[in-house]
Parts: C-alpha cells; sequence; structure tokens
C-alpha cells in the first residue's frame, strides 16, 4: 500500500513565496520520526536522468548544507542532518528546495546533454554561455512540489512527485 501526501499548491519550485502565519505553523509539523528519511529527487522533467537520492537523518546535530558526494549511476549522494528527533514539514521542504538550487558540474551538464534532445536544448544555451545550470533548470517553468510517495515498507524510502 502507498503512502501518498498531497499539496496541491502550484507554486514553482524555485520561486519563493511569503508564508502566512498558519502556514508557518504547518512547516512545523512533525510529518517523519523515523531516524533516516530517503528521498528519491527526479533528475528532470521527463524522467530520463533518473533520481538522485537525498538522506536526511535527525541526528541530533546542526542542519547541514546538502553535501554533493560521489556515488550512485547520477553521482549524487546527499545528506542531511537535522536537529530534533523528527523530521517536520519544514526541514523536508527545506531538503528538497536545497537539493533542487544545487548548480549542475561541466561534466553534469554534458551528461544530461547526451541523454536527451529535448534536455540538451534546455541547457545548450547556458552551458555554451559557461553560466551556471541549476537542477532544477531541468524540470521545466511550470513544475511544482506534489507530494511524496512511499517506495518501501522496510524502510523509509519516498519519492519526490512532481506536477506539472
Amino acid at each position: 500500500m502507498a503512502m501518498v501526501l498531497r499539496n496541491e499548491s502550484t507554486t514553482p519550485l524555485g520561486a519563493c513565496s511569503q508564508v502566512d502565519a498558519a502556514g508557518a505553523a504547518d512547516l512545523d509539523e512533525t510529518l517523519i520520526t523515523a531516524s533516516t528519511l530517503t528521498l528519491l529527487l527526479p533528475r528532470d522533467e521527463h524522467g530520463l536522468l533518473g533520481c538522485d537520492v537525498l538522506r536526511i537523518r535527525n541526528g541530533g546535530g546542526p542542519v547541514t548544507d546538502l553535501g554533493a558526494e560521489e556515488g550512485g549511476d547520477n553521482g549524487f549522494s546527499g545528506s542531511m542532518s537535522v536537529g530534533s528527533g523528527s523530521i517536520t514539514a519544514g526541514q523536508l521542504l527545506l531538503a528538497i528546495y536545497g537539493y533542487y538550487q544545487r548548480e549542475l558540474t561541466s561534466e553534469e551538464q554534458l551528461t544530461a546533454m547526451r541523454a536527451d534532445l529535448r534536455i540538451r536544448r534546455q541547457i545548450q544555451s547556458s552551458f555554451i554561455a559557461m553560466s551556471s545550470v541549476r537542477i532544477s533548470d531541468l524540470l521545466g517553468p511550470r513544475v511544482s512540489f506534489g507530494g511524496l510517495t512511499r517506495c518501501s515498507r522496510a524502510m523509509d524510502v519516498y519519492e519526490v512527485v512532481l506536477n506539472k
């Protein structure tokens, strides 16, 4: 049985929006009390580049940046440590936002351009101009966070669902 958490918002991933007082309380709501949460994050709008893995640990330390480490088929395996014994909605959304704001390396851009003509068109002009390309640039202009789908009963593994 799949557990799906949905958010019907249409705010694009790259956009910042104000949160009212009721929305701020929702961000402090505990979602997961497990020691580790693993997210599978789509790398592009069409699913051609697969998913990256991001682990969120509630290890008692301060929140840290997503560390891009070598690992996995796509070259990214990040982790984030949160300070409490649980993971809140705000911490989860911050981790997802931080991942999609990460800039692609030149090698990742070349790999992405080789994967498909549509992706090549999306990043070719930025690549030629030697300007930065973020992962969110591969998602297209109208993508928003749609929720999480649980992928495993044995472990807390969720796939991030993106709405188009």
